[in-house]
């Protein structure tokens, strides 16, 4: 099992090199088919097993190789990503509640400010303003119970330093990217009071 996970998050390095490649030198005019799209087509039901599998997200180097795919996904191509979004912030909580993996963080992040960056995201995704500030407030607001909850209760916050760094480095991205949506947070307070502990 452990050859095959290596090989897994291999494989996902070459995908997310793949994308990389595919960036600004592919991106498509008005009305041209990516040439990305074709990957995104046989690689997203591969990607959703992945996803699925608990044995794949409890190993954080392959969530991590999946998280980091995502990420390049979101920023090369994110109006062929904006439909799957809700699924994939869904996907980035569930993992980020089974394993406090600080990747899932810096998958937040990104997906903040790709939908400051890109309008078109948030059109694919069927958002308007309101809409976008609301998603990434509540995801905030979870993220940040979460968090708290693991820093106190079940680490203690020298134990999980990457995380709590994780934690701050989102909320700067929510301050510069949608900093409607860091405001209002419900948990917006309790970041000041989680920054004094």
């Amino acid at each position: 099992l452990g050859h095959a996970l290596g090989a897994l998050t291999s494989y996902l390095g070459v995908l997310k090199e793949i994308i990389r490649f595919c960036d600004s030198s592919a991106r498509s005019k008005q009305g041209e088919v990516h040439v990305l799209s074709d990957v995104l087509a046989q690689s997203w039901p591969v990607l959703n097993d992945i996803a699925q599998s608990t044995v794949c997200r409890s190993n954080e180097a392959v969530l991590s190789g999946l998280l980091d795919v995502h990420s390049q996904l979101l920023g090369v191509v994110p109006a062929l990503i904006g439909p799957y979004i809700q699924p994939l912030i869904e996907f980035v909580v569930k993992a980020f509640e089974e394993t406090k993996c600080p990747s899932a963080l810096c998958y937040i992040s990104n997906a903040v400010e790709t939908f400051d960056s890109e309008p078109s995201i948030s059109a694919a995704a069927g958002l308007d303003q309101n809409g976008t500030e609301n998603l990434f407030s509540q995801l905030l607001s979870h993220i940040c119970i979460e968090t708290f909850a693991y820093a106190t209760q079940t680490a203690r916050p020298c134990d999980c330093q990457q995380l709590i760094n994780g934690l701050f480095e989102m909320a700067q991205r929510y301050l510069l990217f949608c900093p409607g949506a860091l405001l209002g947070c419900q948990q917006f307070s309790s970041l000041f009071e989680f920054a004094v502990l």
